[in-house]
Parts: C-alpha cells; sequence; structure tokens
C-alpha cells in the first residue's frame, strides 16, 4: 500500500576549506511532503521532488522545488520548500545561492523552529565562499558576522558549539592576513607601518585564544633587527626563551638575531 505521507531527510555536507573541520553537518531538519494534498498536478509535483530526493538526483530536485515555488506562491508549506532548495543548493556546493536562500528564510521566518538552523547553515555557506583572504577577506568578515549574530540569541543552542568553531577559525584567518600584510610592509621596509599593523593585531585580536603570543614578539624582534634597535631585539628574544622556549617561533626569532639573511623568511 503507498504510504500517502513521504518522510525525507537531507543530509548535507559541509565542505570547510584550506585546514577547516571537514565533517557531515547535523541532518537537516525533517519535512513531510504530504503527496495527497492540493490539485493533481500538485500531489505529482510533490511526488517527483520527492522520488528525486531519494536517489539524490539534486539538479533535478532544484529545477523541480523552482517550479513548485513559482507555481504555488501561497501554499502554506512553501517555507519548508524554500529551506529545502537552499539545503539542495549547499549540497550541490552552489553556496552563493544557499547562502542567499537560507538568510532569506531566517529573515522571512524568524519565528520557524527551522530559524536556528538557516542561520547556522547561511553562516557556513558564506564561508565556503571564501578563497585567499589575504586578496578578500570579504566572506570571511560577512561569516564573522553571522556568527555574532547566532551567539546573540540566547534561544539559539543546537549549533552553538559549530558556530563558535566556524567563528574561531575565521578569526584566525583575519589574524594570519594581518601577519601577511605586516611581513610584507617589512620586506619593503615600510617599517612604520609594520609597527602600526602589529600594534593592531595586539589591540584587536585575543592571542592567547589562538596561540599568537609567541608569533607577535617573533614579528617584533624582526622589526626591532631592521630597525637597527639591538636591545629591544635581544630582550624580545630573551623573552621568546622565557615564555615559550620550545616555539618554533623562539627558534626563528634567534636565527634573525644572529643571521641578517632571516630576516624575511617567514
Amino acid at each position: 500500500m503507498m504510504r500517502s505521507v513521504i518522510i525525507f531527510s537531507l543530509s548535507i555536507g559541509m565542505l570547510l576549506v584550506q585546514g577547516c573541520l571537514k565533517e557531515r553537518a547535523k541532518v537537516a531538519p525533517v519535512e513531510r511532503i504530504d503527496t495527497q494534498s492540493g490539485s493533481a498536478d500538485q500531489q505529482e509535483l510533490k511526488t517527483r521532488i520527492t522520488s528525486a530526493l531519494e536517489v539524490g538526483n539534486y539538479e533535478y530536485v532544484k529545477d523541480l522545488l523552482h517550479k513548485y515555488i513559482s507555481t504555488y506562491p501561497d501554499d502554506a508549506k512553501l517555507p519548508s520548500f524554500r529551506l529545502m532548495l537552499a539545503d539542495v543548493y549547499y549540497e550541490l556546493e552552489q553556496y552563493a545561492a544557499a547562502y542567499e536562500t537560507y538568510n532569506a528564510y531566517h529573515q522571512y521566518y524568524p519565528s520557524s523552529k527551522h530559524a536556528e538552523y538557516a542561520l547556522y547553515k547561511a553562516a557556513h555557506a558564506q564561508f565556503a565562499q571564501s578563497n585567499d583572504v589575504a586578496c578578500d577577506a570579504t566572506p570571511v568578515e560577512k561569516t564573522i558576522e553571522l556568527c555574532n549574530d547566532y551567539l546573540a540569541k540566547g534561544e539559539y543552542q543546537e549549533y552553538r558549539a559549530q558556530i563558535k568553531e566556524l567563528l574561531h577559525t575565521c578569526q584566525q584567518r583575519l589574524l594570519n592576513k594581518e601577519f601577511l600584510i605586516a611581513k610584507a610592509y617589512m620586506a619593503q621596509n615600510r617599517l612604520a607601518s609594520a609597527k602600526n599593523r602589529l600594534k593592531y593585531i595586539s589591540d584587536t585580536f585575543d592571542l592567547a585564544e589562538h596561540n599568537g603570543q609567541d608569533k607577535l614578539l617573533f614579528y617584533n624582534a624582526k622589526l626591532a633587527r631592521q630597525e637597527d634597535n639591538t636591545e629591544l631585539m635581544n630582550g624580545i628574544v630573551s623573552e621568546l626563551h622565557e615564555l615559550y622556549p620550545d616555539s618554533r617561533f623562539t627558534a626563528m626569532a634567534q636565527r634573525v638575531a644572529t643571521d641578517s639573511e632571516t630576516i624575511f623568511d617567514s
């Protein structure tokens, strides 16, 4: 006997590039497609959507969902179909479209039981669009905004740990970008700019959380070397040996203090 109601769950893969954690995301909220409600044409379209989902034909599902949403804009279940479309975009790695669709769902249906999920996935879809942060940090910065929006909502708890991890990853990428900028300034002998950038790093980032204190000291030692401030450089190297004796940055700073050819190596 054919079941009139087919329950589906679409498992979404989480792609976090360039060193970020790769895992399967939590299974998307389970929705029901009632294949016996609505007109005959509507029932047929819903059945086709369900069948395509079951075999993982997401390109076809995407086309069917677009048709359903445009044909039946007054359907009470339309929000569920919109969220399903966002999940399909994400599964197809069409992250820009996925982000727009998740974000729209969260804005249009803030009281929905799936609003938290939509914001969580919007953050990941935005992050998945990031490539070389040194060239364009905008996707990472937007992801940070989305993570902070999520964390500001005390009632959002289901994906809080994952959002905190994503936020940490984004902040680490921005920190790495700032160090690259400081390195470039020093390579160009723009020492005042390098000093300002290192101060910005110190003032802006939680270096303890990102294990960046020794790296900052190393860059300050390099800068002192270029400024011919031997006393300051030696003081920083001594501080590194005292606080971080096993750090690779301590060893690198020691080489900077004794070998001028290593100044721009890291």
